[in-house]
């Protein structure tokens, strides 16, 4: 068998894969996100509400459902809603991103504010049930998740409503985006995944992860345990057990070339004290030769194009922006590739402009996400008519669509891999707690974490630290750093909001890089020239600061695609991410102080090291043996070459 299935490996491996990843069936919702509006701005398929409108105040400047009240003047009865369908005896996870501006409740207490509800009615019109988050949101909070989990829904019920909710609230403003419903089930194992490209090799080592749900107020977690078993080369079950469990997964590292030839289940089966509970399979393909992608992502996460490894490195692009003055700045930068915002995708003027520049093109695959409706031959003609075009990167198919869009996203990537195994998809989320969920819907993962000027510029590796983490590291990431200020959202609560400086900039780009990503996709060149307060931030000044950041990156670009087997490091701490390169004979080790205090850490290399040759960005530290001490003021960074030759 020179090569698998494709259709066939990606509708298994849907089939056994994605619909585990979230707790339950996902209830339908209409505009969840509310980014599909009226004629008069209203939220479409929600009630409307007089304390209520709609507004680009969503997470991130998406679409969001706006609260607002004045000092005085009470709150008026009801809530908007939306019907759902609720099954007798389920439970139901509910859930909702929220914030709050200046909102002031009755009582001091996290039992007022704004969150979501849920109710439902028996035939006699009487309410039967209901229930919320025990803590919402108030005063002034940054956007956070409440979500709470039903009761068992009661027999009786014919008609329910979610409904978003600002309880005992007097005064101010608030905002709900990305409201979610599923039925709540939590699978002991719930799911299988491979750190493998499409879940396929012919040789060499493969971590499988599995996705753990362990009741640990019950149990000991070494009363759990697990095994791995897999399809053997004469054709019989091979176990392998796993590392020690952690209360999220259980992890194993299988040689594949023990594997049958084909497509066959890799199973991992959980026990309690001996007794079986629970199993999980995914579809993976042990192939005789390499399968020929224009691009793929290798084992070590590196973006490989045409057979050579590439660093994507490049920005968002408003593509009705495009032209030949604009083009012409943006290749300015060190840019191989960019992001063309174009919500109807590309045309073929578009795309052979980009390429004729020598950038590559990610390619904006979003339209139909939110109405399937029709989608499937648009994305099909779309994807027959571009994918030979030597220009194309990748396909753009999530925009920090919620939870609740997972299925579709699934369909797509489904889709995708079935209609193109060429190029791969990378999906941008703002949730980075929720990755894990993701998963099955990207093969390549982004976030976008925008911590200036209020959040703790350590909101970056933070992100990349739970992105990996939910992924179990599978997937190579294409970071998303911020090179904008709020002000062009031209929203009140984000006047005056300055963009990154110059080194704030840099320290999130390598922060990004020192957590692992093997891409930098910086957001966003239109926002660069719309009209900010800050004179700082006008284009010319943020142009310069964005390319003097991207540079430093592509300095080390070789290094970065370095395909040598990196030197373990140890003593990195939360505060100072490391990342090292074996590349030309040396060492390179990146350390990044992610902070605004001073920061000192001892870093050590697993044999004595020669000498520093070079310290890039930041002073050379003391070394002595194998051992780095590194001292750094607020936010420096430092990349240093290391002869491979011991002193």
């Amino acid at each position: 068998m020179k090569r698998c299935d494709a259709a066939a490996v990606v509708a298994a491996t849907y089939a056994l894969c994605t619909a585990v990843l979230y707790a339950g069936t996902p209830v339908v919702l209409e505009n969840a996100g509310f980014e599909k509006t009226g004629k008069d701005g209203y939220p479409v398929g929600w009630s409307r509400h007089p304390n209520w409108h709609g507004e680009r105040a969503g997470h991130n400047g998406s679409g969001g459902l706006v609260f607002e009240c004045s000092a005085g003047a009470k709150q008026k009865h009801g809530r908007p809603q939306q019907e759902v369908k609720l099954e007798a005896g389920k439970r139901y996870r509910v859930s909702a991103l929220v914030r709050a501006d200046g909102l002031l409740t009755e009582r001091n207490t996290d039992a007022h504010g704004l969150g979501i509800y849920i109710e439902g009615y028996g035939a006699d019109g009487k309410w039967k049930f209901g229930g919320g988050p025990r803590r919402l949101a108030r005063g002034n909070t940054d956007w956070k998740k409440v979500e709470f989990i039903t009761k068992p829904v009661p027999e009786g019920i014919v008609r329910a409503w979610i409904q978003p909710w600002a309880k005992k609230c007097t005064s101010g403003r608030g905002v709900i985006d990305n409201v979610y419903i599923e039925e709540y089930e939590m699978k002991p194992v719930a799911g299988v995944f491979s750190d493998a490209y499409r879940n396929e090799a012919c040789g060499g080592k493969v971590r499988f992860s599995a996705a753990l749900n362990l009741d640990l107020k019950a149990n000991a977690i070494t009363d759990y345990s697990a095994v791995f078993t897999y399809a053997g080369t004469r054709g019989d079950r091979v176990s392998a057990p796993t590392a020690p469990l952690t209360g999220g997964e259980a992890t194993v590292t299988l040689d594949v070339s023990r594997f049958a030839p084909g497509t066959n289940d890799v199973t991992c089966a959980l026990s309690l004290n001996g007794r079986a509970v629970d199993a999980a399979s995914l579809r993976f393909a042990r192939i005789m030769e390499p399968s020929k992608r224009k691009v793929r992502i290798d084992s070590m996460k590196r973006t490989i194009v045409d057979g050579k490894p590439f660093f994507p490195l490049g920005m968002y692009f408003r593509n009705r922006d495009l032209n030949a003055t604009n083009l012409a700045r943006y290749v300015e930068g060190p840019f191989n590739c960019v992001m063309p915002y174009a919500p109807q995708g590309l045309s073929e003027k578009d795309i052979k402009t980009y390429g004729a520049a020598g950038l590559k093109v990610i390619f904006d695959l979003r339209h139909g996400t939110t109405d399937e409706d029709g989608a499937e031959t648009w994305v099909r003609e779309t994807v027959a008519k571009y994918r030979d075009n030597p220009a194309l990167l990748a396909w753009y198919t999530n925009d920090e669509r919620p939870v609740a869009d997972i299925p579709k996203l699934a369909f797509r990537q489904r889709l995708l891999e079935e209609i193109d195994p060429d190029h791969p998809t990378w999906s941008a989320q703002d949730v980075f707690s929720e990755a894990r969920q993701y998963m099955g819907t990207y093969d390549v993962l982004g976030m976008d974490p925008y911590p200036i000027p209020k959040k703790p510029i350590e909101t970056a590796i933070s992100s990349m630290r739970q992105g990996l983490e939910g992924t179990f590291a599978s997937r190579a990431v294409w970071q998303v750093p911020q090179a904008f200020g709020w002000g062009w959202l031209k929203r009140k609560e984000t006047k005056g909001q300055r963009a990154p400086t110059q080194k704030e900039m840099a320290n999130m780009t390598w922060q990004a890089i020192a957590g692992g990503a093997n891409g930098i996709v910086y957001y966003a060149f239109q926002h660069l020239y719309e009209r900010h307060d800050d004179p700082a931030d006008a284009f010319e000044p943020a142009w310069a600061r964005t390319k003097a950041a991207a540079s430093e990156v592509k300095k080390y670009e070789s290094v970065l695609l370095s395909g040598e087997e990196p030197p373990s490091v140890s003593g990195a701490t939360d505060a100072v991410a490391v990342r090292t390169w074996r590349h030309g004979g040396d060492t390179y080790l990146l350390a990044v102080n992610c902070t605004t205090n001073a920061q000192t850490a001892t870093l050590a290399l697993p044999e004595r090291i020669g000498k520093i040759v070079a310290a890039d960005f930041g002073p050379a530290p003391k070394a002595e043996g194998s051992t780095i001490d590194v001292s750094f003021g607020p936010i420096d960074y430092v990349m240093l070459r290391i002869s491979n030759t011991p002193l």
